[in-house]
């Protein structure tokens, strides 16, 4: 056997058993690919959580009993509907809602949605299309995350596949 061919095997050896180098190009797809099944399994827990929630929530017909004025820090003024609404057991509720705004979203006596769950009625709130879209936004967010780093992890194996070894690479690949 020669020298050269020697060097060869010895090189085919090393690749096998997996000595040497570790390419940057693998330490990027493996932060990327980690990242993508982090933000899948966020979005897939986050989901599984909201979808518990809306099948355990019972929807009943209120309305606004009050509205409590609250001052932030600026001093402006944020308006929390109070809602009365007869839970599944017959007992009337009277909830202060965590959302405020300003202007005041409802008016006192205004008939409204309620979503709440049996065993924390207290917990109550205005059921609308942008309460039930906010309950979504995590696991819409962390999805939409995941699949921009599955792509981007595939676009990098991509081109680490097409484009061709420099030639100082291959000229110390065949000096090994």
């Amino acid at each position: 056997m020669t020298p050269k061919e020697s060097k060869k095997q010895r090189s085919t050896v090393r690749i096998k058993t997996g000595k040497g180098k570790i390419k940057p190009e693998t330490i990027l797809l493996s932060i990327f690919m980690g990242v993508t099944l982090l933000m899948f399994l966020i979005a897939i827990i986050t989901a599984a959580s909201t979808g518990w929630v809306l099948i355990n929530e019972k929807n009943v017909e209120g309305h606004v009993a009050d509205l409590v004025v609250r001052f932030d820090e600026q001093g402006n003024n944020f308006y929390y509907p109070v809602i009365s609404f007869v839970a599944a057991d017959g007992s009337r509720k009277l909830v202060q809602t965590t959302e405020g705004s300003w202007p005041a979203a409802y008016a006192i006596d205004q008939k409204v949605s309620v979503a709440y769950n049996p065993q924390r009625p207290n917990e109550a709130h205005i059921q609308t299309r942008s309460s039930i879209m906010v309950m979504w936004l995590v696991p819409m967010i962390t999805g939409g995350l995941g699949v921009a780093f599955l792509l981007a992890t595939l676009l990098v194996r991509w081109i680490n596949k097409t484009v061709p070894d420099s030639p100082d690479s291959n000229e110390e690949k065949n000096s090994l």
